[in-house]
């Protein structure tokens, strides 16, 4: 049993290790553009469930909405 818990305490002082690695700015500046990128495309891919009825209006306030939870 104690040597599980070492074991178990080792695998988990390797992922606090990982979880404290800095993330490069690259990476980071890469993933903003991307999800800024699909949600401006998002109201383009949307558009076919709201074009055919009167809601289309919606669309504005449902991709602000989807954006809001994303950032």
């Amino acid at each position: 049993m104690d040597k599980d818990v070492a074991h178990f305490e080792d695998i988990s002082g390797g992922c606090e290790r990982i979880f404290g690695t800095p993330i490069p700015l690259v990476y980071s500046r890469h993933t903003v553009r991307a999800l800024t990128t699909f949600l401006l495309f998002l109201p383009f891919g949307m558009w076919g469930q709201f074009g055919d009825s009167w809601n289309h209006i919606g669309l504005i306030p449902s991709a602000s909405l989807i954006a809001m939870f994303m950032f």
